[in-house]
């Protein structure tokens, strides 16, 4: 026997009228349709995802004849279902409702009688908040922890976390360069976040200086540590004894970040 047609759920002015028997006498309530949940049967056993697509994580399925409330709508993935024989475009749907319990049904597997949304469309989540320049330089640098990409290239693993390289020889010459103008801070606590930090231990760095990137806490980020076989990783301000600290600087406005 062939499928019936996809019914069309008719508008009313009034859901239901319900009658109370008060001991003073009869009571008429009037419920507008505007107060009632809206909702869909599923008229064929079907996928409950986490989004409005197959392509991301099923949580289970919503049985035949299950009754959902239906909270909002928004566009996916075209799909195809129970009433795709109905459907022009080769039956495939693109409308998808969040069911009250925060997944999403596919309308084609659903009866709601109308095939336009029954519901307003669900609210676009706002982006997040794009990180800072200094804080992706941080983030950077601390996904490339161990890594030995930058052996004794101190300034040059600083110069990568803002998505630059080869701006100043050795760190000497940027500490001249930032100092020349104006950029240069000096005290020792309260550094900021992807602030460049330049110390100087001739034993250790051969006259050329010395660059950390702040983690923000009184922690730093040193590419190529030589006692650590020329990796990455996360040391205090005098990891040497011997070490002078010299300043340090915000991260020129040239520099684009990441």
């Amino acid at each position: 026997m062939p499928h019936r047609p996809r019914p069309r759920r008719k508008r009313v002015l009034s859901a239901f009228v319900a009658v109370v028997i008060a001991t003073l006498g009869t009571t008429l309530v009037t419920v507008s349709a505007a107060d009632a949940t809206p909702t869909g049967t599923v008229m064929a056993t079907t996928q409950r995802m986490t989004d409005a697509t197959l392509n991301t994580t099923q949580a289970g399925w919503y049985g035949k004849g299950s009754v959902l409330a239906l909270a909002c709508y928004k566009y996916g993935q075209s799909v195809k279902g129970y009433y795709s024989p109905w459907l022009p475009n080769g039956g495939y749907d693109s409308l998808w409702y969040k069911a009250s319990d925060g997944y999403w049904v596919a309308d084609v597997d659903i009866n709601t009688g109308s095939d336009n949304p029954i519901t307003g469309p669900c609210a676009t989540p706002a982006p997040p908040p794009t990180a800072s320049r200094e804080q992706r330089a941080v983030n950077w640098a601390l996904s490339m922890l161990h890594s030995n990409a930058y052996p004794s290239q101190c300034e040059v693993f600083v110069e990568a976390a803002y998505g630059t390289r080869y701006k100043y020889l050795n760190p000497w010459a940027a500490f001249y360069a930032l100092r020349a103008a104006g950029m240069m801070h000096y005290n020792s606590t309260g550094i900021p976040a992807g602030a460049l930090v330049f110390s100087s231990d001739y034993a250790y760095d051969h006259g050329n200086g010395h660059v950390e990137l702040s983690l923000g806490n009184g922690q730093y980020v040193s590419g190529g540590v030589l006692g650590a076989g020329g990796t990455v990783q996360i040391v205090g301000l005098k990891a040497r004894a011997a070490s002078t600290y010299l300043g340090w600087s915000y991260a020129p406005s040239s520099w684009p970040g990441r």
